[in-house]
């Protein structure tokens, strides 16, 4: 990739604050110089999962059915982070008289003799893993000819760890070499409840709750004396850095009816939901260093509703006429950070509202083949 942006600009940027004089020479002959990133990347994943289920209500006569299981996954990362700006030690030497390691370079480092062999601003390599265990069940049981309820739950637990190894000038804040582990656990029930209104239609309501795991940065980020990220840091809040962050979950409440009516011809699907999300994980450029960063931001909450209306006028085969839409209330409620993300904001991404209205005609064409024609908007 180009890192341009976030190697050469920067480092020029810096350069000016510190000798203002020499802005159109820091701007030009260092802040563009062209910076190849070189971020190769091998991933290994094996993953395994066993369930043990119930036979058939048709064969067992009992009005349930269960299935128990259990999964495990394993996934291993090696990564390397190879970053130079071909030209920035002679075009600094040029500028300012004396080499970019001399003591009185601000972009040198003490007991580092050569900071920047060929050029190289950032070296790195990773490695990790990740491994979850998840055992998970789930009962279903009709109560009534027409009333029918599902329960379920899975517990999982998961590990992180990493060896990651910097040097460099993007490395200032960093050890040469540093060891993370976090282990994380939770568990997820969902209840649901269904009655059949007729053979052909439904309403339900379920309940559940959803986890994703915390982790570990692929890069860990700078936090030592002097590290290149600290203008970052302050002006965002973070007082304490980490290059682990925690998980997040979110609790779903949703209630709704499924329809089909006038002999099949129209179909109605209608629903009302509730999300409440907790320490939502957000990740970020930080705008000075350019290291990616992932911090637990704070929490939301999401309302709204859906409908999907699909209609097969009788007196024309094969078209199909569709309407669906949702509307959607979706804000943060919480945050680490007011100025990034003020409570009461909306949710980035989440429109207010959709509709489509669609159509669909089909045909037949020679032997098995069918042609069609569709437009939505």
């Amino acid at each position: 990739t180009d890192g341009t942006t976030y190697n050469s600009f920067i480092i020029g940027q810096i350069l000016d604050s510190i000798y203002p004089g020499k802005t159109a020479q820091n701007n030009t002959l260092i802040g563009q110089l062209a910076s190849p990133n070189f971020e190769p990347a091998l991933y290994r994943t094996i993953s395994q999962e066993v369930r043990l289920s119930s036979r058939p209500q048709s064969e067992t006569g009992l009005p349930l059915k269960w299935v128990v299981g259990f999964f495990y996954s394993d996934q291993s990362v090696d990564s390397s982070d190879y970053t130079n700006i071909p030209g920035l030690s002679n075009n600094f030497e040029s500028i300012y008289g004396f080499g970019i390691n001399s003591p009185q370079s601000p972009l040198s480092e003490p007991g580092i003799a050569n900071l920047y062999p060929n050029d190289v601003v950032y070296a790195g390599t990773m490695q990790s893993d990740v491994r979850q265990y998840a055992g998970f069940g789930q009962v279903d049981i009709d109560f009534l000819h027409r009333f029918h309820g599902s329960i379920g739950y899975r517990y999982a637990y998961g590990f992180t760890s990493q060896m990651a190894t910097s040097s460099g000038y993007f490395s200032i804040g960093l050890p040469p070499i540093s060891y993370s582990g976090a282990n994380f656990s939770a568990g997820t029930p969902k209840v649901s409840l269904t009655y059949d209104l007729t053979d052909l239609s439904t309403m339900y309501a379920t309940v559940a709750k959803g986890y994703r795991f915390g982790g570990e940065l692929a890069i860990p980020v700078p936090s030592g004396p002097g590290n290149v990220c600290q203008p970052d840091y302050t002006s965002l809040g973070i007082t304490n850095p980490s290059s682990v962050f925690g998980p997040d979950s979110v609790w779903s409440y949703e209630a709704g009816t499924k329809l089909l009516l006038l002999d099949r011809t129209l179909s109605i699907n209608a629903s009302a939901f509730f999300l409440k999300w907790a320490d939502i994980l957000q990740t970020i450029t930080l705008p000075t260093c350019g290291y990616q960063y992932t911090l637990n931001a704070g929490d939301a909450e999401s309302y709204g509703g859906e409908l999907e209306i699909q209609y097969k006028p009788p007196f024309v085969s094969h078209l199909v006429l569709g309407l669906s839409g949702s509307v959607d209330h979706a804000a943060i409620t919480s945050s680490t950070d007011a100025q990034a993300a003020a409570p009461g904001q909306k949710i980035p991404f989440v429109p207010e509202w959709t509709l489509t209205l669609s159509t669909n005609y089909s045909w037949q064409m020679r032997g098995a083949a069918t042609g069609f024609f569709h437009v939505d908007y």
